[in-house]
């Protein structure tokens, strides 16, 4: 008898964390974030930090977004202006920092992606782009290169969201 209630205790213990676990993504919200002329969706996971060498900085436990602005007047002198695509202006970033990167898209999406180690630790960065009226926006997202299977998708999610003024 003692048993049978120490194994019904194991199961009911067992169920309640699989709900309990399920019901923390039930809190999971979309939040938008607005910043120097770009609004970017994400969830309410993803916390803005000031970073000084940035225009926009999120985080969460398991991504960053990181936002540069360029402007038109200072983008002008490598070839790149209002008239440009965004995919004109990826390429000009991939060769300006000597990526070793071919530019991809994903539901329409124009990216590239690219690798770094830093501390022993192996990241994986997306860098997608808005344009503006006035700039464009580089948009790149940085996640441990072995979770990036199972956050390629939000990554594409929150780069569909954007919106510039």
């Amino acid at each position: 008898m003692k048993n049978i209630k120490c194994f019904l205790f194991v199961i009911v213990l067992s169920f309640m964390l699989v709900v309990l676990s399920s019901c923390s993504n039930m809190f999971t919200k979309e939040k938008t974030f607005t910043n120097a002329g770009l609004s970017i969706t994400l969830t309410n996971k993803f916390h803005e930090k000031e970073h000084i060498s940035v225009t926009s900085y999120y985080e969460s436990e398991k991504m960053m977004a990181v936002v540069i602005k360029e402007n038109f007047s200072l983008l002008s002198r490598f070839g790149v202006s209002e008239n440009s695509s965004i995919e004109q202006y990826l390429e000009l970033v991939i060769s300006a920092n000597k990526h070793k990167a071919n530019l991809r898209k994903e539901d329409d999406i124009p990216y590239f992606t690219y690798e770094r180690s830093d501390s022993g630790k192996d990241f994986k960065y997306v860098a997608t782009a808005a344009k503006g009226s006035n700039a464009f926006y580089l948009v790149q997202y940085c996640v441990i290169e072995d979770t990036y299977d199972d956050l390629k998708d939000d990554i594409f999610k929150y780069a569909s969201t954007y919106e510039t003024k």
